[in-house]
């Protein structure tokens, strides 16, 4: 556990103290015992098993309060998924305590949550961008939808699409090769996040130098900040002393009427006016 940054591993002495004791029990029944018919019997101790449950809890409680409080709706709803996967230790908790007698659930609880753990992982890799670590294509059309939903809801509630595309990257591949490259995507998606991060907004690799960011609301000059925030951070980016990092940008506004076709479309015919123009 951290307290102000410092780490305290005496965090860990009452889960190792209970599993010294299940280990013990094979010789003196404590937490549990066999008995002549091969029955799994509980020990006098067997409830200090529930210590290990706050090691569930505990973090179970922080990531809802986590979720609940995040400025950023993808955080947001990745630690309220992290608090799901608590939910069958917990009720293994309580089917535990309702049934004193029998009923042992820890087992299948693990199972469960392991699977749940395994399947979030693989969904996690479908909609991260490997080089980057950015959300990709995929999971920028998962924004997309919640942000439609949002604005079904309150129609005040729009957003901005930002379309970013890198100047000259080819240049940078056909010169000092991709190794570069990719150190100058690497560079310019931390770039993107910082910004996307100021104004709570999320940031999508959508395919090579091509780069979406998307604000969680439509408020006025919103779209020209997070554009001046993106330039001042790239000005300020040293990538090699021979060749500058710029970035093309082209935004587009929500307004109910058009569609997501057609409202991607117009940010990337904006952006490529602007590559233009920086030519």
């Amino acid at each position: 556990i951290k307290i102000d940054g410092v780490r305290h591993e005496f965090s860990a002495i009452p889960g190792v103290a209970v599993a010294v004791l299940v280990v013990m029990s094979a010789k003196t029944g404590w937490i549990y015992r066999i008995d002549s018919t091969g029955a799994f019997l509980r020990g006098e101790l067997y409830y200090a098993v529930m210590i290990d449950y706050i090691y569930v809890l505990a973090p179970f409680a922080v990531a809802v309060f986590a979720g609940k409080n995040s400025k950023r709706q993808r955080a947001g709803r990745e630690f309220l998924c992290t608090a799901f996967f608590a939910v069958p230790a917990i009720v293994s908790a309580v089917l535990i305590i309702a049934f004193p007698h029998g009923l042992g659930t820890v087992t299948y609880a693990v199972l469960l949550t392991l699977i749940m753990v395994y399947s979030d992982y693989q969904r996690k890799i479908m909609v991260t961008d490997n080089l980057t670590e950015l959300p990709n294509r995929y999971g920028m059309d998962a924004e997309i939808e919640e942000q439609l939903e949002q604005y079904r809801r309150d129609k005040n509630d729009s957003f901005y699409i930002i379309a970013c595309d890198m100047d000259n990257f080819k240049t940078i591949n056909d010169t000092w090769g991709h190794n570069e490259g990719d150190r100058a995507l690497k560079l310019i998606a931390d770039a993107l996040d910082r910004v996307a991060q100021q104004y709570d907004s999320e940031v999508f690799r959508i395919g090579g130098d091509e780069f979406v960011i998307i604000t969680d609301t439509s408020e006025s000059g919103l779209a020209e900040q997070v554009c001046a925030s993106l330039k001042t951070e790239l000005d300020n980016l040293h990538f090699r002393d021979d060749f500058d990092i710029c970035m093309s940008m082209g935004v587009s506004l929500y307004d109910g009427s058009c569609t997501i076709t057609e409202l991607i479309n117009n940010a990337d015919k904006k952006m490529y006016q602007a590559k233009q123009q920086n030519k």
